[in-house]
């Protein structure tokens, strides 16, 4: 009888525990799925100001300046849909050096547009667009970004759009645009914490 009752007792014991433990892993979802809905609202909202800032700078920069050669081919879908022409782009997705043929028509085409500055990367050198540059008295601009955070982690910048807001200001700016408009953006990061740093 009482090895009985107790067995009994830790039957009711484990029940209860099982109970908890569903309930506990329940409220962690939930948090989860509150979390990730708040802050993919507060990415949403930050994506839309962006665009919105983005077209309202771009109303600043002549059109005749709204044109870009830059050391990577991942400005397309950016001139598409606000209004920019893509020149070239000396490193393509097939990592191809331009012919001796293609940069001088680059160049020609400079000069015509009187393009006032075209963008290299900070991290990858590029002596074709130091050339162009040198040939057409154009700017060469070598510190855009693609995937490198500005500041170091836990700078208010050091975020996907400290990344973004970055390279707006740097190459609307270097074509005549009035970048004080992203003066206002928040670029901190929509959650609190440091970003990851991978071993090279």
């Amino acid at each position: 009888m009482v090895a009985g009752g107790t067995r009994e007792r830790h039957h009711e014991s484990g029940q209860a525990y099982r109970r908890e433990l569903r309930e506990r892993a329940g409220a962690r979802a939930r948090d989860r799925e509150v979390g990730t809905l708040v802050g993919g609202t507060d990415v949403v909202d930050e994506r839309r100001q962006l665009d919105r800032d983005v077209r309202d700078v771009t109303e600043t920069v002549p059109p005749e300046n709204r044109v870009l050669l830059t050391y990577h081919d991942s400005f397309p879908y950016f001139a598409r849909e606000y209004g920019w022409t893509i020149i070239g782009a000396i490193q393509p997705a097939d990592f191809a050096e331009p012919t001796a043929q293609e940069v001088a028509r680059l160049i020609d085409q400079i000069r015509a547009q009187h393009v006032p500055a075209i963008f290299g990367s900070e991290v990858f050198p590029s002596p074709v667009l130091q050339q162009i540059a040198n040939e057409t008295g154009a700017r060469y601009i070598d510190d855009l970004r693609d995937d490198d955070l500005p500041g170091d982690n836990g700078d208010r910048d050091h975020s996907y759009f400290g990344l973004m807001a970055f390279d707006f200001r740097t190459f609307m700016g270097a074509l005549g645009g009035d970048v004080s408009t992203f003066d206002g953006f928040d670029v901190s990061n929509i959650e609190p914490g440091t970003t990851v740093d991978y071993a090279s």
